[in-house]
């Protein structure tokens, strides 16, 4: 149990390592200098610095998912499923037209696939 945790620890602040210098860099936006800051191009900083955070907590979670084994995080949004390497949303109770689907797919900036193969859906 002792090395399970000291190797998790060990995993953990390696990737705290990989993570850490790209959290110093969302700093940099903000350094950019300009004459009148106004408040909306605050609003355009803050958008893009809590992107760039969100970016950076999914690419942390899958590092998690693909080094750890006792992870809680999830770099998908709510009831989307991680699998292999990327985010899926699977319906089976909505009944839409293909043209509708693909709409409601780019809606949500993700791309429609049709799984034929019974062995791939499970």
């Amino acid at each position: 149990m002792s090395n399970d945790i000291n190797s998790g620890a060990e995993k953990l602040s390696q990737l705290q390592k990989i993570i850490h210098p790209q959290q110093n860099n969302l700093s940099e936006p903000l350094n950019i200098s300009t004459k009148d800051p106004t408040e909306e191009s605050l609003q355009s900083q803050i958008s893009a610095l809590l992107e760039r955070q969100g970016q950076m907590a999914t690419k942390l979670c899958k590092e998690f998912l693909i080094h750890t084994s006792d992870h809680k995080c999830n770099p998908c949004p709510k009831t989307w499923q991680w699998h292999g390497n990327s985010c899926y949303y699977f319906t089976n109770h909505e009944e839409k037209s293909w043209s509708d689907s693909r709409k409601d797919c780019a809606d949500k900036n993700s791309t429609l696939v049709k799984i034929d193969s019974i062995k791939e859906r499970v």
